[in-house]
């Protein structure tokens, strides 16, 4: 029960700031606008990109969550349970709520080929009724990855004291920032380019095939996607599961 508790008070409060949130961006859209329908249509798309990332950054920080539950009286088995039903639920709700919008900007025609899944899958299937299902299957299975990713990369980080965490932080950016500088020199954006985004190479091919893309983009496969997503997702919820053993609550 201790647990059940926990999860709850949790949820509500991720739900609660990530709400908080997206009505904060909404008024936002409302004052410049000037209205609110302008304002909700205007920039509806936007809403559940809003609501996942603040979930993702809620769902990464995982060290409070660990020691609470800690002295609480929960084990790990129990404290890493806990983790799967909150990436879940969340990946459930951002889902839904991402799929309500989607169907308010298909039925007034505002889907645009910037949309990820309605530019590369939408057409896979002759029926729209099996693309849609689809497309609520694969943006949840997305969703999903994206969120035990986060924890996972949270639960490993609450390993870690500030000083380490500032340490390794400032190495990733500094290491992004050195490889951004370095696609300006010909040679190294040249080989870059061939590595990714080649047809002929393997490394290519290999992320054509676990993503269900085509050479010519025309009969992308989103089952592809959905096994991929699952798989990775499966992966990292046992690694999620370890690096949960291995957490202290002093650090």
């Amino acid at each position: 029960m201790k647990e059940k508790a926990l999860f709850n008070s949790i949820s509500k409060r991720n739900y609660f700031w990530a709400t908080l949130i997206v009505l904060f961006f909404l008024l936002l859209d409302i004052i410049f606008s000037g209205s609110l329908s302008d304002g909700f249509l205007n920039n509806i798309k936007s809403f559940p990109t809003i609501l996942n990332f603040c979930l993702l950054i809620l769902l990464s920080r995982n060290y409070d969550t660990f020691k609470i539950a800690i002295q609480s009286g929960i084990n790990r088995k129990k404290i890493w349970k806990m983790k799967i039903w909150l990436i879940l639920s969340s990946a459930i709700i951002v889902n839904i709520f991402n799929f309500i919008i989607q169907m308010i900007r298909f039925n007034i025609n505002d889907i645009s080929s910037s949309d990820w899944f309605f530019n590369n899958y939408y057409n896979f299937f002759s029926n729209n009724i099996l693309n849609i299902i689809f497309m609520f299957i694969t943006e949840f299975t997305l969703a999903m990855f994206l969120m035990m990713l986060v924890n996972t990369w949270g639960s490993f980080m609450s390993l870690f004291n500030r000083m380490w965490k500032t340490i390794i932080y400032v190495s990733i950016i500094g290491l992004f920032i050195a490889f951004g500088i370095s696609l300006d020199q010909t040679v190294i954006y040249n080989i870059f380019d061939y590595l990714i985004f080649s047809h002929s190479n393997s490394i290519n091919n290999f992320f054509h095939l676990i993503l269900g893309i085509s050479n010519d983009g025309s009969n992308n496969n989103p089952i592809i996607l959905i096994i991929t997503l699952i798989v990775f997702t499966i992966i990292l919820s046992f690694v999620n599961y370890s690096l949960t053993k291995l957490q202290q609550v002093n650090r």
